[in-house]
């Protein structure tokens, strides 16, 4: 079999009766190839059974498991899809540069291709309409899919081989934008609505479904942290202007202000919603610098002080135990501290060694996790970070997972028996609360700043210096989902309801996105007229069993 310049690209079939092959038919004067093809022929006898002409070097051809089809990337970012007998055109795929390989799945029904736009993606083969895409920081060079189908794995320019989900699209559902960077995050209890606070000086309300803005509040600097009321009427948010605002969330009327005299860096609301705790800094010296700071718990409706906690640095990270009646907070002081709501009394006091970022409240109360430094040379420097199970009642440690590095999140399971902590070591992990055993490891290509669990616990969503947030299996690491951004990830929570994720970005957008398969089927559904006719189900499908994927919509019925 000859081409007239350079062969690229050669496969069998499955039954080894042909052979497809990717090449060059003419070059330029520059010696770049012009016009190219990919033909099909009979292995005994070389003679050609059909081709497929390209505008392009041919870089890989591969057959479909059936052998009744042959996939095509080229030059330019086209990929084709067509039947090896005739040479006809079943589908064509567009990536943003040269397609560097194909491959279909197992069962022929999806096709995987690699990219030099820095993607990988999974196609409908009959259709060509995209799955689901992987995003590198380089060009893709191969991708795999696992024998089952379920998963692809990914190998990059950019040093990593990634496995990724290759049925679960993350699909955008609304995008927002700030003037800068995204600093919080939160969905209302009701998941129709999400806030987010702003280094543009601003914390907005806006539609999760639509992006549409509902109100806003403006500060004089910073927003940090924001925060619904448990019935999704108000919103809580701190400033480094110093101030806390209780605000109406349909609207943006101030309910009630309080001040700290320093930034303040966290703030949520009791559970029953009648008061608000913040975290931050009593005499700022400047940003970074605080030689005193408090937790305060206030009256949401009246901006009251009721009681205060005095730590010897700024606080990070404040929480109220599940009953309300406690709060721990932590704070550069090294300590994080449990202290009684209502009159600021010390019950109890846990200690590292250097900077606690974050701290947390296990689900019965019993517990909290704190996640900082161990081993601080400076506040920038961490060689040595941990998360730490300890017991409210009394400060003892129960257990601890290390890092290589500050520990910045942690979160525990819903049912309290697992916990989830980031680091800056690039690295979030799931582990047993009451022995520190890793249960599972989940790897980014930079810091990790943010985890939390889905609200039925089987998965953690993180995000990243990387510029991505990833939603992962919490039992085994496996990633599930991912949204690319164009700068570094820092809020991220799901939904109540699971449905969907919002993340914000120092891109400075917020985009709630949904992250599985049952999710993206349900949208597909909402804007299709009737369920698939029997014959294309038959064409996309095969022999499946012909059923209804959209509940709600007319189903073809079976001829008498």
């Amino acid at each position: 079999m000859t081409y007239d310049e350079l062969v690229s690209s050669v496969a069998f079939s499955p039954d080894s009766n042909y052979v497809v092959s990717g090449g060059c038919d003419q070059v330029d004067e520059n010696n770049i190839c012009v016009k190219a093809s990919t033909r099909v022929w009979e292995a005994a006898t070389g003679e050609e059974v059909s081709r497929l002409a390209h505008d392009g070097f041919v870089y890989s051809v591969a057959f479909s498991p059936d052998g009744k089809y042959v996939a095509s990337g080229s030059a330019g970012g086209t990929s084709w899809i067509w039947e090896a007998a005739t040479g006809e055109e079943i589908s064509r795929i567009a990536h943003d540069d040269n397609v560097q390989f194909v491959i279909f799945s197992p069962d022929g029904k999806y096709l995987a291709s690699a990219s030099y736009d820095n993607t990988a993606r999974v196609w409908e083969t009959a259709t060509g309409k995209e799955i689901s895409r992987m995003t590198h920081d380089g060009a893709v060079g191969s991708v795999s899919f696992r024998p089952d189908g379920k998963y692809v794995a990914s190998a990059s320019a950019d040093g990593t081989v990634r496995v990724w989900a290759a049925d679960t699209p993350t699909e955008e559902v609304s995008r927002m934008t700030h003037g800068e960077a995204v600093q919080s995050v939160a969905f209302s209890p009701d998941s129709k609505y999400v806030v987010s606070g702003s280094r543009d000086n601003t914390a907005k309300v806006w539609e999760a479904a639509t992006g549409k803005e509902i109100a806003q509040v403006v500060y004089q600097s910073t927003v940090s942290s924001v925060a619904f009321s448990p019935d999704g009427k108000y919103v809580a948010s701190g400033s480094w202007d110093n101030s806390v605002q209780v605000w109406e969330a349909s609207t943006g009327h101030e309910v009630a202000r309080m001040t700290h005299d320093g930034i303040v860096w966290s703030v949520t609301f009791s559970p029953d919603g009648k008061y608000v705790v913040s975290g931050g800094c009593d005499q700022a010296q400047d940003n970074f610098t605080c030689p005193e700071g408090s937790a305060r718990v206030w009256e949401a409706a009246t901006g009251k002080e009721i009681s205060r906690m005095t730590h010897d640095e700024l606080v990070y990270s404040v929480a109220f135990s599940p009953d309300g009646k406690y709060v721990a907070s932590a704070s550069a002081d090294g300590t994080a501290r449990i202290w009684e709501a209502s009159t600021g009394h010390e019950v109890a006091r846990m200690t590292h060694d250097g900077i606690v970022w974050s701290v947390t409240f296990s689900p019965d109360g019993k517990y909290v996790v704190s996640g900082g430094c161990d081993q601080a040379q400076d506040n920038f420097t961490c060689p040595e970070g941990s998360a730490r199970v300890w017991e409210a009642a009394t400060g003892k440690e129960i257990s601890r997972m290390t890092y290589d590095g500050y520990v910045y999140s942690v979160a525990f399971s819903p049912d309290g028996k697992y916990v989830a902590s980031a680091s800056v070591d690039g690295t979030a992990r799931v582990w047993e609360a009451s022995t520190g055993h890793e249960v599972a490891r989940m790897t980014h290509d930079g810091p990790v700043w943010s985890v939390t669990f889905s609200p039925d616990g089987k998965y953690v969503i993180s995000g990243s210096d990387d510029k991505t947030a990833r939603v992962w299996e919490a039992s085994t690491g496996q990633e599930v989902a991912r949204m690319t951004y164009g700068d570094l990830v820092y809020p991220i929570a799901f939904s109540p309801d699971s449905k969907y994720v919002v993340s914000g970005s120092f891109d400075s957008t917020v985009r709630v996105w949904t992250w599985q398969p049952d999710d993206s089927i349900e949208n597909a559904c909402s804007h299709l007229p009737r369920n698939l006719t029997r014959a294309e189900w038959k064409q996309y499908l095969g022999d499946e069993p012909y059923e209804a994927i959209c509940a709600n919509l007319p189903i073809e019925q079976r001829s008498q």
